[in-house]
């Protein structure tokens, strides 16, 4: 595949497919990185040739390209193209080349090398860009307009039978959001295919991402009353009978129009705005929902990435964070979940000794402490000394709370070093005071008094699992995005950098002996807290060198490395290559229980044979595994078929 680049292309496949409204023969194609293909007979005898490469090849993250195909009364072919990489985030500035943009051609059908040229002219004379990076243009309104994260959120839509109607899907402009000069820009429309309206303010497109149900910005009930879109779209599509009724799908669910619109754009001078930003708000607002509806009553597709269990209350009480929907609380209905903090929710967990105090974190090292049972309005901020370390860190960020109850306040974070607290992050009084996540921050001291957990940062990549034991004070077991494991002696010590790190894994040595993929979880016998259970995530293919995904590993304490023995097993009861994506131990009863890709399986202790752990569970993607061995209970959260409760066989049954 020969392709134009602007520094180094990074091609990661084809991501859409499209064939042309008149002639099924031409086909289109999206690449992941290198723009827009077509394969037509016509030109260069129907080998796939590149039309539109994209604007942002050689800048750093992902570049996608979307498009959508419509035919005008004419019966020439219209091509409309959004695409972007990582360009400003949050007003922050960026290249030109890195911002989303918005391009159309109105006549499709020239040969490749003329399409090119002509973009790369930007003449206008086929592809014509639609977008400016300067506020007073009409065009401003799709600047950016899917910010840092076009690889995720990016799309572009034309309803049939009318080409000139065209909508773009992004993420928000946080920046621009509440009192700013646009509701978000998360889904924007043009009726005159993104040309200025002469007849409107020079109009474009339009922020569809607020409905008009209460417009006023100074309305105390503005945000509880107006329905708005989630900030990352994904999908959308039209009522055949109506185009105007559209639907469309985001991380937070789904969303219908009503199909009318309002214009809201006398709320603009009410943001305090001027000059060129009044008349972009004015332009972007002059045409919105009337109303926008959910439609997620009943739709159980969150994706829980982690659940943590109320210890004095195992089967009442549950905290689950949601990619990019919040942390939730589960308080015994399974009806009713209630959303205790916004935004990512990641791991969580209980304070041991009063689990009225409990945490959660947001994506990297961003985490809070709350001491008031959840209450929402008492999160704070403790994650200051993690942050300004400036550590790599996981997507979702390993954290626990010590499990003995005379540790309580005392919590471990991995980033590359294992990071401690004994107080759950700072002194109450001064973190309600500093570092409430509603506000105000005063800007005064440091929210959080994280330190470090022995005297160097773990080889290995990123932490990706920790564990604490229970049988003892001082034992810690860490495992890194490598797959090294380490146990540390000492995590209680008064000054945690004199705790011992022992790496027992050998998994970079010249012949590997544990698989170099990350650790997704650790078990520490409760008897023995030199003896545990290790998972793997990912596929043996990945490594073949050193297959398997769970083991059972023994430390004498002394020894440089500790013996992985591969409980995968073989033949039939075999446990297969399925990527192991978290591990839980039945205590009571010796069985393993793990979540893989395609559900939870379960190893009887007796035979050593793996099992479906239970029916009932759709095959789906299972993140995480929480088990409460006394009271006999499982938690599985799944991506996309909410969270899962087992009650598990009588402890006896041996």
């Amino acid at each position: 595949m020969r392709t134009r680049c602007q520094g180094m292309c990074h091609f990661l496949g084809v991501d859409k497919v499209v064939l042309d409204p008149g002639d099924p023969t031409i086909i289109y194609a999206a690449a992941t990185g290198v723009g827009l293909w077509r394969s037509w007979q016509a030109d260069n005898g129907g080998a796939f040739t590149q039309i539109y490469y994209s604007q942002n090849q050689g800048n750093a993250g992902v570049d996608r390209t979307d498009f959508a195909l419509t035919k005008l009364p004419s019966g020439k072919v219209r091509i409309y193209v959004a695409t972007g990489a990582t360009g400003a985030v949050n007003g922050q500035p960026a290249p030109s080349t890195a911002n989303s943009q918005v391009w159309r051609i109105d006549d499709a059908m020239h040969p490749a090398a003329t399409l090119i040229a002509s973009e790369i002219a930007a003449s206008g004379t086929f592809w014509k860009k639609l977008t400016s990076d300067t506020l007073a243009d009409p065009g401003y309104a799709t600047s950016n307009f899917c910010t840092g994260q076009c690889w995720y959120d990016i799309g572009v839509y034309t309803p049939q039978g009318k080409p000139d109607t065209v909508y773009v899907v992004g993420s928000y402009s946080y920046g621009e959001v509440y009192f700013g000069i646009s509701n978000g820009r998360g889904v924007l429309r043009s009726t005159t295919a993104g040309d200025p309206d002469v007849n409107n303010n020079n109009v474009t497109f339009t922020d569809l991402t607020f409905d008009a149900q209460t417009p006023d910005p100074t309305s105390p009930d503005w945000l509880t009353q107006t329905t708005a879109i989630h900030p990352d779209q994904h999908a959308l599509v039209f009522a055949p009978s109506n185009p105007d009724i559209w639907f469309e799908g985001s991380d937070g669910g789904l969303i219908r129009s009503s199909g009318e619109y309002s214009s809201i754009s006398n709320t603009c001078a009410l943001r305090g705005l001027s000059g060129a930003g009044l008349t972009t708000c004015q332009r972007l607002l002059s045409v919105v929902p009337t109303q926008l509806f959910s439609l997620n009553s009943g739709l159980s597709t969150l994706q829980f990435q982690h659940l943590s269990i109320n210890p004095n209350k195992p089967l009442g009480e549950l905290q689950g964070g949601t990619q990019d929907n919040g942390t939730f609380q589960f308080e015994g209905s399974p009806n009713i979940w209630y959303e205790s903090v916004g935004g990512d929710g990641g791991v969580s967990g209980f304070d041991a000794s009063n689990p009225t105090n409990r945490f959660h974190t947001y994506t990297g090292s961003a985490t809070d402490i709350n001491l008031a049972g959840g209450d929402p309005t008492q999160w704070w901020y403790i994650a200051d000394p993690l942050a300004a370390s400036n550590e790599s860190v996981r997507f979702y960020m390993p954290i626990i709370a010590d499990p003995r109850p005379d540790k309580g306040g005392t919590n471990f974070a991995g980033l590359q070093w294992v990071w401690r607290t004994t107080d759950n992050g700072g002194d109450p009084t001064f973190l309600a005071n500093n570092c409430n996540e509603i506000g105000p921050f005063t800007g005064t001291g440091q929210c959080g008094d994280w330190t470090h957990v022995g005297n160097r940062p773990l080889t290995g990549g990123t932490i990706s699992w920790l564990t604490r034991a229970t049988a003892d004070t001082g034992t810690l077991w860490a495992g890194t995005a490598s797959g090294r494991v380490y146990i540390f002696k000492g995590a209680d010590a008064a000054d945690p950098s004199t705790a011992s790190e022992n790496e027992v894994s050998n998994t970079l040595v010249a012949v590997p002996t544990t698989p170099v993929r990350f650790v997704s979880g650790i078990a520490i016998d409760p008897a023995n807290p030199n003896h545990g259970w290790v998972s793997y995530g990912g596929y043996d293919s990945v490594n073949s060198t050193v297959p398997g995904h769970v083991f059972d590993v023994k430390w004498d304490g002394v020894s440089a490395h500790a013996t992985f023995t591969s409980l995968d097993g073989s033949g039939d009861g075999a446990l297969g290559d399925l990527p192991v994506n978290s591990l839980v131990r039945d205590d009571l009863t010796g069985d393993l229980f793990v979540a893989t890709d395609f559900g939870v399986l379960r190893r009887d202790s007796r035979t050593g044979h793996w099992h479906s752990a239970a029916g009932a569970l759709p095959m789906v993607e299972v993140s995480s595994l929480a088990i409460d061995s006394t009271k006999r209970v499982l938690y599985a959260a799944t991506h996309g078929r909410s969270a899962w409760q087992l009650k598990l066989c009588d402890a006896n049954r041996h």
